[in-house]
């Protein structure tokens, strides 16, 4: 609709693909390795969409429910977790990312009963806890820096929530607004991480809490990239005021996704165009020695490994595609090797056959984005909760023609069957 003595212009966009049914976040044992959809847990509480998950720890949580307590004690009541059931361990934190907030990407907190699975809480973490003004936005890469010393051990450094949002806008065209910021989890105060003019993703906490990897736009431009964004890695000090500089310097000019596998070995993904447009990338994942600087290919040719998560110095987990698929174009089913799972690889024994995570589980299933859990014991991800769109499926097809019906076809059709 046009007003008169409105200024005009002009909004350019492109669609993805959506499921029909949520996302959920879940996690497996790594030894041994899970052999059914039994093994899975559900980390979160099955509402909305959820996503790209990471552990809290428990000194973390802790500073997190204090600040609760004084900034808004009745959702602390009502949340029912004292700081005494963190100590224990009897209930455990997890941040991801939720649409339930007005359909917006906002970061979450989940209080969780490990011994039990049940999910005590969600809450926003941002805005119920902390009172961000529930502006549009968009928040993702929820990661938990600091809890270490400084000065010789005479000062520390508590902890805060490194993350990604879009609060502020693009001041031109043809540019990012995703920049991370760093909230105190004591007293909420935030800072910006990212210098003005520069714009950074994908954010990734050492395992001192001293330092933080991003994937930094090269040049702070969009040249209209979907998939392979064409960053570079640039690491940083956590606290400017407790540690001096932020320091920013760039230690890998063609990657993205960051994970720290100690304060020295950083594992990343790459991808490598053949031809345009850059959604054709063939993706690797990568370890980096910042002190050597060395780098060295991790996982095979031939498979499109990306978004790697490290559990230490020598060990990732990834996920992967061994088969690129045209189910994009809705006209063919997929082959089991077309799906995307997740694995593990050592460096330090390269003979040895990488640990399946999903495959036996849910073989016609994708898995996104795996993360850490307990010490390296279970891995976490998050997939489509397609469960629910068999039986959405099936009661239609009842529904319609009054009898039974397989929905194989159909849920491998919209790609993410599981």
């Amino acid at each position: 609709v046009a007003i008169m003595g409105e200024s005009r212009g002009s909004i350019s966009f492109f669609g993805t693909y959506r499921p029909p049914v949520p996302l959920g976040i879940f996690s497996c044992p790594v030894d041994p390795p899970p052999s059914s959809y039994k093994d899975e847990l559900l980390l979160t509480d099955d509402l909305s969409y959820n996503q790209n998950g990471q552990p809290v720890p428990a000194a973390a949580l802790k500073e997190i429910l204090a600040f609760m307590g004084k900034k808004n004690p009745k959702v602390a009541s009502d949340c029912g977790v004292t700081l005494e059931d963190v100590a224990k361990g009897t209930v455990t934190g997890l941040v991801f990312v939720s649409e339930r907030d007005r359909g917006l990407e906002t970061l979450h907190l989940a209080l969780r009963r490990p011994a039990t699975g049940q999910v005590v809480k969600v809450l926003s973490l941002l805005g119920d806890i902390y009172g961000v003004d529930g502006g549009v936005r968009m928040e993702d890469s929820g990661c938990i820096a600091g809890g270490f010393t400084v000065n010789g051990g005479r000062r520390t450094v508590g902890y805060s929530l490194v993350y990604v949002s879009t609060k502020e806008p693009a001041r031109t065209r043809r540019t990012p607004w995703t920049v991370v910021y760093r909230t105190d989890l004591a007293d909420g105060k935030t800072e910006r991480l990212t210098p003005l003019g520069q714009y950074d993703l994908s954010p990734a906490v050492s395992p001192s809490g001293k330092m933080v990897a991003v994937a930094n736009f090269h040049g702070n431009r969009w040249n209209g990239e979907i998939e392979n964004l064409k960053t570079q890695i640039v690491i940083m000090n956590v606290d400017k005021r407790a540690q001096g500089s932020l320091d920013r310097k760039v230690v890998i000019k063609d990657g993205g996704w960051p994970t720290w596998g100690s304060d020295n070995i950083i594992f990343f993904h790459r991808g490598v165009d053949s031809k345009p447009p850059s959604n054709t990338a063939a993706w690797a994942v990568y370890r980096y020695d910042i002190a050597a600087g060395k780098e060295d290919w991790v996982t095979p040719a031939g498979m499109d490994a990306m978004t790697p998560a490290a559990i230490s110095e020598t060990r990732v987990a990834v996920a992967f595609i061994g088969e690129k698929s045209k189910q994009v174009q809705m006209q063919v089913e997929r082959e089991e090797s077309q799906y995307r799972h997740i694995q593990i690889f050592d460096t330090a024994m390269p003979e040895k056959p990488p640990v399946k995570i999903t495959q036996m589980m849910r073989k016609e299933g994708d898995h996104y984005n795996p993360f850490v859990l307990d010490g390296g014991s279970r891995i976490g991800y998050h997939r489509c909760r397609t469960d629910k769109i068999i039986m959405v499926v099936r009661r239609r097809a009842q529904a319609s023609r009054g009898s039974s019906t397989r929905c194989s076809r159909t849920s491998r059709t919209w790609g993410c069957s599981g």
